[in-house]
C-alpha cells in the first residue's frame, strides 16, 4: 500500500470516530463497531487473499483515535472556558476574534474572553453598533451556556474601551472595507453589493429582497465564496505569479496570498476548506506526486477537523464538501454514462450545467432537511450566471487595485467599472428573472421531515454508481 492509500484511509476511520462521539454514541459501541469493521476487513482479506484489505483492517484501529481525540477535546475546551454563575448578569472584558456579520436586525462576533475569565463566547448585539476585529469590549449582561456550541451573549449592554490594535489582520479588514467602499464608489449600489459578495463574501449590502431573489433562484452560493471562487482566485494568482517567478518561488508567493486572503475574508468552513485544497493541489507538482483529489478533500477534512471537530457537524462544511465531491466525482461520471466529448459551447452552457446539477445532486437530501427547499430551474439559472462569475472576480480585483491608491484614481475606476457594472448587471437580471418567474417551481417540505435512512441510502447509490464508472481517480487537470 503506498503512503497516500495509507493517508487516506487513516484520516477516514479518523473523521468517522470523531463522527461518532460527536452523535454521542458510547465508547462501548464504538470499540463493538471497530472490533466489526477490523474483522469484516481481515477475513474477507485474508479468504481471497487480498493483502491491500488486511492493511486497510488494521487501519481500522484509528476509528478509536478519532473518538477518543474528539472527547479529550471537548474536555480540554471546556477547561478553558471560565465563566461565573450562567444565571446572573455580571461584567467581562473581551476582545472581538471574528469580523462582525452584519444582518438586518443584529450582528453577530465571536470574542475571547479577557481573565479572570477565559475562553470564547459568541454576541448578539446592535447591527449598527462599530465593532471591528481587534476592539476591547466592557460587556453587561447574561451568558446563556449551550452544550456542544460556544455560550452565547445576546443583546448584552457594550462599551468600546479600545479600538483594535492594528495588527495583520485589522489592517486586511481595513484593506477590505476600503477596496468595498471603491465598489460602492465606481459602481451602481446593487451591482457593487453583488460584486463584494463575489470576491470577498461580503453580504452586508444587500437589500433583503436581492437576498431573497438568490434563495429563491438557488444562486446563494455564488456570492458564498465557495471553492468555485476561490478556485478562480488561487488559478489567476498563480498564473500573474508563474509569469515572474520560478516554479518553487511561485508556490511560496501564492500559498502566503491564499493565507492573506483567507484571514482577510473570515476562515469559514467552506472558505478554510477551498484554501487547503487549493494548497494541496499546488504542494502536489512541486514534490513530484500526482495530485489527488480524493486524497486532498479527506486531508483538508481532517486538518479542519483536528482544531475543531465540532466543524463535521456544521451545515456549511458538510454542505461544501458534498459539492465538491459531486462535481469532482458526478461530473466525470454523467459525461461517461452519456458518452459526452469535451467542446466549447455557447456561455460554456454545457459544462455550467452538469457542474451545478452535479453539485445540486449531491447536496439536495441535506439541503431538504436542512432548509425544507429545492428549487428546480435553480440549474438553468447557474448554467447562465456561472461563466459570468470570473470576469466579475476579474473586474472586481483590478477595481480593488484602483482602490488601494485611493479616490485620486476614482476616475479610472468608474471607467473601468462600467465594464464591471455590464457583467454584474447581466448576473442580477438572471437572478432576478428566476426569482420571480419559476416561485411556482420550488419544492418545500417541512425541515427534518426527510428521513436519515433515506439520506444514507441515496448516497449509498450514488457511491455504487460512481465506483461502476470507475471515476475514483482523476489527475489534476480533471480538477
Amino acid at each position: 500500500m503506498f503512503l497516500h492509500e495509507a493517508a487516506f484511509f487513516i484520516s477516514v476511520f479518523i473523521l468517522f470516530g470523531m463522527v461518532f462521539y460527536l452523535c454521542k454514541i458510547s465508547w462501548i459501541a464504538v470499540l463493538f463497531l471497530f472490533v466489526f469493521v477490523f474483522s469484516s476487513l481481515f477475513i474477507y482479506g485474508f479468504i481471497f487473499n487480498r493483502d491491500k484489505i488486511l492493511k486497510i483492517s488494521f487501519l481500522s484501529f484509528f476509528i478509536l483515535t478519532g473518538f477518543f481525540y474528539a472527547f479529550w477535546f471537548e474536555g480540554k475546551k471546556e477547561k478553558m472556558l471560565v465563566l461565573p454563575d450562567f444565571r446572573e448578569v455580571f461584567v467581562f472584558k473581551v476582545v472581538v476574534s471574528s469580523e462582525p456579520i452584519a444582518a438586518e436586525k443584529y450582528q453577530a462576533m465571536r470574542a475571547q474572553l479577557i481573565p479572570p475569565y477565559s475562553g470564547e463566547i459568541l454576541i448578539y448585539t446592535d447591527p449598527f453598533l462599530e465593532v471591528r476585529q481587534g476592539d476591547v469590549l466592557k460587556v453587561e449582561g447574561k451568558v446563556e451556556k449551550r452544550e456542544k456550541k460556544e455560550p452565547l451573549a445576546f443583546f448584552p449592554k457594550i462599551e468600546v474601551l479600545e479600538k483594535g490594535s492594528g495588527g495583520v489582520s485589522a489592517k486586511l479588514f481595513y484593506f477590505k472595507s476600503r477596496t468595498i467602499d471603491f465598489f460602492y464608489k465606481t459602481i451602481q449600489q446593487k451591482e457593487a453589493a453583488l460584486l463584494s459578495g463575489l470576491v470577498f463574501g461580503d453580504k452586508e449590502g444587500f437589500a433583503s429582497e436581492f437576498k431573497d431573489n438568490l434563495a429563491k433562484s438557488g444562486t446563494t452560493h455564488i456570492v458564498a465564496l465557495s471553492g468555485f471562487n476561490i478556485t478562480i482566485l488561487v488559478s489567476a494568482i498563480a498564473l500573474i505569479f508563474g509569469y515572474f517567478f520560478s516554479r518553487r518561488l511561485t508556490f511560496f508567493l501564492t500559498v502566503f496570498a491564499i493565507v492573506i486572503f483567507t484571514i482577510m475574508v473570515g476562515a469559514e468552513a467552506s472558505i478554510t476548506r477551498a484554501a487547503l485544497m487549493g494548497f494541496i493541489a499546488i504542494l502536489a507538482p512541486l514534490v513530484g506526486r500526482i495530485y489527488s483529489v480524493r486524497n486532498a478533500i479527506v486531508l483538508s477534512a481532517l486538518v479542519m477537523a483536528v482544531f475543531n471537530p465540532e466543524v463535521l457537524l456544521s451545515v456549511g462544511f458538510q454542505l461544501s464538501f458534498l459539492s465538491l465531491i459531486g462535481i469532482v466525482y458526478l461530473v466525470p461520471t454523467i459525461k461517461k454514462v452519456f458518452s459526452l466529448e469535451e467542446r466549447k459551447t455557447f456561455l460554456n452552457w454545457r459544462e455550467n450545467l452538469l457542474t451545478t446539477f452535479s453539485a445540486q445532486m449531491m447536496v439536495a437530501p441535506l439541503g431538504l432537511y436542512y432548509f425544507g427547499r429545492l428549487s428546480i430551474f435553480s440549474l438553468a439559472a447557474n448554467m447562465l450566471i456561472l461563466e459570468a462569475v470570473p470576469y466579475a472576480m476579474a473586474f472586481g480585483g483590478i477595481l480593488g487595485v484602483f482602490g488601494f491608491f485611493g479616490d485620486w484614481l476614482i476616475f479610472a475606476g468608474k471607467t473601468f467599472g462600467w465594464f464591471a457594472f455590464v457583467v454584474l448587471k447581466y448576473q442580477v437580471i438572471i437572478i432576478d428573472f428566476f426569482a420571480n418567474s419559476f416561485q411556482w417551481s420550488a419544492f418545500n417540505m417541512e425541515k427534518g421531515k426527510i428521513s436519515l435512512f433515506f439520506i444514507a441510502g441515496y448516497y449509498l447509490i450514488v457511491a455504487i454508481i460512481i465506483n461502476r464508472y470507475k471515476t475514483r481517480r482523476f489527475s489534476d487537470k480533471n480538477f
